[in-house]
């Protein structure tokens, strides 16, 4: 069975940064990524006191998408800076087959 993989927009995502995502995982994972309809802006998962996203309600929304019985894998891409509660900030974090990356510190 082929893998899947579905890059999801979380929010607001520029368009070219989408379109690079997809044509580089493209080239490393031989496998066409798919990108999706985006999910709505998390202002579930904002803390205005650390002005930031927590990372694990948005992944737990992410990892919905992703069912243990397909091949399907989903990258989440957020624009907004992100955090689990013992670090400052994360890049990115895994759970399953579902992977949320915020782009907000590379840029």
């Amino acid at each position: 069975m082929e893998m899947i993989l579905s890059i999801v927009p979380v929010g607001r995502i520029d368009s070219d940064i989408l379109c690079r995502l997809q044509h580089d995982l493209s080239m490393v994972f031989s496998v066409e990524p798919q990108i999706v309809e985006p999910l709505p802006e998390p202002s579930y998962a904002f803390d205005s006191e650390r002005n930031q996203y927590s990372a694990e309600s948005i992944l737990e929304v992410i990892t919905s998408q992703a069912q243990d019985d397909t091949p399907k894998r989903i990258l989440g891409v957020v624009s907004g800076d992100l955090y689990v509660p013992e670090l400052n900030f994360v890049f990115g974090v895994a759970l399953g087959k579902a992977t949320l990356v915020s782009i907000a510190r590379l840029r």
